[in-house]
């Protein structure tokens, strides 16, 4: 697996939620200010896994910053962020819900928060971010049947090759959810690399698919938690609580929220 930490944020949104996936953009600023002044350099999830596959150490003080689930916030306040401090990030972009709410998350008080479209997802790219998959519906990818799974890996990267003009080579799997099935199903979908937050025990490389372990950056991550993470040292107790806690509702939503619907002729196929 790459030794290069990988931070996962989610939104960075001056709006209140209840919840703690957000960051305020002021919080994200001082992130960025923070890896910036002790000299850390961001860089794609494709240096990372060219890096472990020549067996190459990346520069020193390397870190990738990436972005789940692809929402507008992140075109609106957390890239204009990004290219003041002179770094880069990497989006991975729900398909099936590019330029819509976020139907798929269990929306705690109500408020719902709108994905890029595919226009804020091709100015990204243009401006030098790195563009993933993070499925097409959002599923906790080790519930689906065979021919379910080919479907959310297959389609996703598709469209977002073909809407976005890029090249996928990363997935990032939905909730932290992650088997061995998935990891052999995503290689033969095309992807070389595979995120997985809240650590991938045990997973080791799949047909040539690199696995790589994400910590998820909250907004209760001040700068001496964040600077626990990319380290890579133990969260203090109430990190390692927020985690847990982040987890298991992380773990609920997919029971709450049902198995996506597929077309017919995704049922019909032979798993």
């Amino acid at each position: 697996m790459g030794s290069c930490p990988i931070l996962v944020y989610h939104k960075v949104d001056p709006r209140f939620e209840y919840g703690i996936t957000r960051l305020t953009p002021r919080q994200f600023a001082r992130h960025l200010g923070w890896l910036v002044a002790r000299g850390y350099t961001t860089v794609h999830l494709a240096d990372v896994l060219a890096s472990v596959s020549a067996h190459r150490p990346l520069p020193p003080r390397s870190v990738v910053l990436a972005f789940d689930d692809g929402f507008e916030s992140v075109y609106r306040h957390a890239y204009p962020l990004l290219r003041e401090h002179g770094l880069t990030a990497t989006v991975f972009v729900i398909a099936g819900y590019v330029g819509r709410e976020n139907g798929w998350e269990v929306n705690l008080g109500g408020r719902r928060f709108r994905h890029l479209d595919w226009e804020q997802v091709q100015a990204l790219r243009e401006g030098g971010l790195e563009i993933g998959s993070h499925t097409l519906n959002h599923p906790d990818l080790t519930r689906l049947s065979p021919a379910q799974l080919r479907h959310e890996l297959e389609a996703s990267r598709v469209s977002i090759e073909r809407m976005a003009g890029v090249t996928v080579e990363v997935l990032s799997c939905p909730f932290g959810r992650y088997s061995d099935e998935v990891a052999r199903l995503a290689a033969a979908a095309g992807y070389r690399g595979m995120v997985v937050v809240r650590g991938c025990k045990g997973l080791q490389s799949v047909d040539g698919l690199i696995p790589l372990a994400g910590t998820c950056v909250y907004l209760t991550d001040g700068l001496a938690s964040l600077r626990r993470k990319v380290e890579g040292r133990p969260l203090s107790w109430f990190g390692d609580l927020i985690e847990r806690g982040i987890g298991w509702c992380a773990g609920r939503t997919p029971a709450v929220k049902g198995t996506p619907r597929y077309p017919e002729s995704v049922e019909q196929s032979e798993g």
